[in-house]
């Protein structure tokens, strides 16, 4: 959906030069309504780009917090017992060190 509206603007700036352009009245009286189309289709485009990033933000949102019950209640069931600990999505895993021992 993104490339398409990426495409729909492209092609709405060419129809624009070409509308500023051309001089013969007949062609641009053509040319006229395509050019609202495009402009129609690429404001629905838009909208549903909104509407669908708005969701996937409300969904997002509510799959981490759901993470960060389930981690609470976890961490309560196991309060000293570090293994269990699961990083964050986007958070790193913690760092392990390894003793090694030289003859």
């Amino acid at each position: 959906l993104e490339s398409a509206a990426a495409l729909y603007a492209k092609a709405l700036r060419y129809f624009e030069v070409y509308l500023r352009l051309e001089r013969n009245k007949q062609q641009t009286d053509a040319v006229r309504p395509k050019v609202e189309q495009y402009r129609a289709r690429l404001a629905k485009l838009r909208e549903v780009l909104t509407s669908h990033h708005a969701t996937q933000t409300r969904s997002r949102a509510t799959d981490e917090s759901t993470y960060e019950a389930a981690e609470e209640t976890r961490s309560n069931d196991h309060p000293s017992d570090k293994r269990h600990h699961r990083a964050a999505p986007n958070e790193a895993p913690p760092r392990t060190e390894l003793k090694v021992v030289l003859p």
